[in-house]
């Protein structure tokens, strides 16, 4: 069986590339030459150099391939039409290249983001039945690249997953948090609480397998989640038991993020890099509950999360210690 991956390079990209390899299959990873591959077997892999805006490199990656896993695209950009460029653009140019170079593609695996559905209205969480309404940009461009597979769903099969907040070792978001208590601060943005569905990276990866082996996924949408959603609160106190420490908790009045968005979006402009924290991000932060419901995936695939999130913070903290990350 041949693979095909995009985003390899990425944190959750270099674990699903071991997976795969781990099964048997053979893997090529669709990266640009400038893409780190310090985290990738290249002895046992195949590198096709290029980019989702590189249509001939689209068309060479995709040939003999029976599988895509496609995760590259940008989760921090200059500009709504950056976003829509990379995220909705690019799905669409390795869509089309499956179409022409390729009649054998058995799935085609669209990884989105529970951005692209939006947010909860309470704690008990959305299913895959709820209409889309994101509150980003990002969000809004991943949507439209589900938009852009379902409809080419209707000549190849295609499956998408929707993550929540990913963790696990070599992940640099939630590590932001690990830092922040280990420095013995617990920020927090406002004093409502805010909730949210999370999964330790290998075993969102066991169900991106899944979504592209099971046939019973192909045209369907699925998220992949613990069934039991965290608070920032309580994930903070998770990570404190795991780095030792016990932090401060700093509350941050919400208004204090717009203006830290003020200076990052300014920054952007002069340095011409996305901002790490951006209006974008902050339209995210703002809302109080990001929780979706895994039934779906438990049902079809058979997919249950097995790593209970304090030992998969515990874990993840050991690996930042040994890597000198923290």
């Amino acid at each position: 069986m041949q693979a095909l991956v995009t985003g390899a390079s990425g944190f959750i990209g270099g674990f699903l590339v071991q997976h795969l390899l781990d099964q048997g299959m053979d893997v090529k990873c669709l990266m640009r030459k400038t893409s780190t591959r310090s985290h990738l077997p290249v002895n046992r892999i195949r590198i096709c150099e290029g980019s989702l805006q590189d249509r001939e490199s689209l068309q060479a990656a995709v040939k003999g391939i029976d599988i895509v896993f496609h995760l590259a695209g940008a989760t921090k950009a200059l500009s709504r039409e950056d976003f829509f460029r990379i995220n909705a653009g690019g799905t669409e140019n390795l869509l089309e290249a499956c179409r022409q170079a390729n009649s054998r593609i058995s799935r085609f695996v669209l990884v989105s983001s529970l951005a692209a559905a939006g947010p909860s209205p309470g704690p008990e969480g959305i299913d895959e039945t709820v209409a889309p309404h994101p509150v980003s940009h990002y969000g809004r461009s991943k949507l439209e690249a589900e938009r852009i597979a379902t409809r080419y769903g209707r000549e190849m099969p295609v499956t998408i997953v929707r993550p929540p907040v990913v963790y696990g070792p070599r992940d640099r978001d939630v590590y932001q948090y690990f830092k922040q208590v280990s420095w013995g601060v617990a920020l927090q943005l406002g004093r409502a609480e805010r909730y949210f569905s999370i999964i330790h990276v290998h075993d969102l990866i066991e169900g991106i397998f899944r979504a592209g082996t099971e046939a019973v996924a192909a045209g369907r949408t699925y998220f992949l989640t613990n069934a039991r959603p965290e608070s920032w609160q309580g994930l903070g106190k998770m990570i404190a038991h795991a780095v030792g420490k016990e932090p401060v908790p700093i509350i941050l009045p919400e208004v204090s993020a717009t203006v830290v968005a003020i200076f990052s979006e300014a920054l952007a402009r002069i340095t011409r890099k996305p901002p790490l924290l951006g209006f974008d991000k902050i339209r995210e932060m703002r809302e109080k509950y990001w929780v979706c419901k895994g039934e779906r995936a438990q049902k079809e695939l058979g997919f249950v999360p097995k790593i209970p999130i304090d030992e998969g913070l515990e874990q993840t903290a050991r690996w930042y210690r040994d890597n000198g990350w923290l």
